[in-house]
């Protein structure tokens, strides 16, 4: 039950954004910058963002040596390269628009770590940096096999390490307190707790249903974004989209600890940092493929049960750990990673998955979409 003064003032919108994730601020914000005098609400199903926004690991990172590798067995060179410098330019556009200071940015470099002989490893570098360097401008990848003790990693597992210098960290919660504070600046409506149950065309635009706590009410909208990556599917199931969860675990503060860079190992699957003086590790889904396909949160024990005991083999060998909190996130995946930029019916547009790469690419998508709905 709504009131005259709520039907006449909250219920119709130049523009609704479903999905209150970095893509989907980062639309709402393009929209509100270019279309000043727009009427334009933003729809969150959590208190919180729902998918990964901030239930990830804080990377501003844009692929290990080894995921590179792995995707050209879906993806050409040529759009490999061109999925680089998207995310490139999306990690420039977030720094930009919220700035270092506000993120915690950190220019720490990447590193993986490899626990084989790595065959030809100096060539597969100097391969990636010659493919990269129209884009970067100098060398990315290069031999750190000198660092992994001073990291304190065990030598008898890790054999090589590859170091990556233009990778970093952020702090993600900080970096959507902001973002919500300056689409909000802007005049965007942010509603939290309000569940999309679908939407259908209608003369006007849009009619949005949504249902908050007991209550149903339909918005309209002129146009719509969709910006709920893995989660879309349940409106259109014909898409190429499936979910992958995302296991995260940190520990309590431990003495003089800190890594110096954000570290990934097995094509990126897994990674791991340090923050507050704690151990952050995250990844495995491998390890349960048809498992971690899912939209429900929650900690796989088998997942766990690995990263601890990486953690123990060679990542913290022969130092005390417990482990405090644990999270899980829900990423959006297909035959490959490239998004889906997208609008259908004229009036919905889509930005969706993002292939576990949303913090280097949720500006650029959210924006993307943005530009959609204004200019058709």
């Amino acid at each position: 039950m709504i009131s005259y003064w709520e039907k006449t003032s909250f219920i119709t919108y130049d523009y609704l954004i479903i999905g209150g994730g970095i893509v989907g601020h980062f639309a709402a914000l393009e929209l509100a910058q270019q279309q000043p005098n727009a009427k334009i609400a933003l729809l969150e199903k959590g208190l919180f963002p729902h998918g990964a926004s901030t239930k990830n690991a804080g990377f501003a990172c844009f692929g290990s040596l080894t995921e590179l590798e792995a995707d050209e067995h879906t993806l050409s060179i040529d759009a490999q390269l061109q999925l680089v410098e998207q995310r490139l330019k999306g990690l420039e556009q977030l720094r930009q628009t919220l700035s270092d200071t506000t993120i915690d940015y950190s220019p720490c470099g990447g590193y993986e770590l490899l626990f084989d002989t790595a065959e030809n490893l100096e060539a597969r570098c100097e391969r990636w940096n010659s493919l990269l360097q129209p884009l970067i401008g100098s060398d990315t990848f290069y031999n750190a096999d000198q660092e992994i003790a001073a990291q304190g990693f065990s030598t008898k597992h890790v054999k090589h390490m590859v170091g990556s210098r233009f990778e970093g960290t952020i702090n993600t919660g900080k970096m959507m307190y902001a973002l919500s504070k300056k689409v909000a600046s802007l005049g965007v409506m942010r509603y939290t707790q309000s569940e999309v149950i679908g939407w259908e065309p209608h003369p006007t635009g849009v009619h949005v249903n949504v249902r908050v706590g007991d209550e149903s009410l339909v918005l309209q909208a002129k146009k719509v974004g969709v910006c709920t990556n893995a989660f879309t599917k349940k409106w259109l199931p014909e898409l190429d989209l499936n979910p992958g969860r995302g296991c995260v675990l940190i520990s309590t503060p431990i003495p003089n600890f800190s890594l110096k860079g954000c570290f990934h190992y097995q094509e990126g699957y897994y990674y791991f940092r340090s923050i507050d003086q704690r151990l952050l590790i995250g990844g495995g889904r491998q390890l349960a493929f048809e498992e971690e396909t899912t939209i429900q949160f929650g900690i796989n024990p088998k997942i766990k049960a690995a990263l601890v005991e990486d953690v123990q083999r060679f990542i913290l060998p022969n130092t005390s750990f417990k482990i405090e909190q644990e999270w899980s996130g829900i990423m959006g995946f297909g035959p490959h990673k490239k998004p889906i930029i997208t609008t259908i019916d004229d009036r919905v547009t889509l930005g969706i998955r993002l292939g576990g790469m949303g913090v280097a690419i949720g500006a650029s998508v959210g924006t993307a979409v943005a530009e959609k709905m204004y200019s058709n």
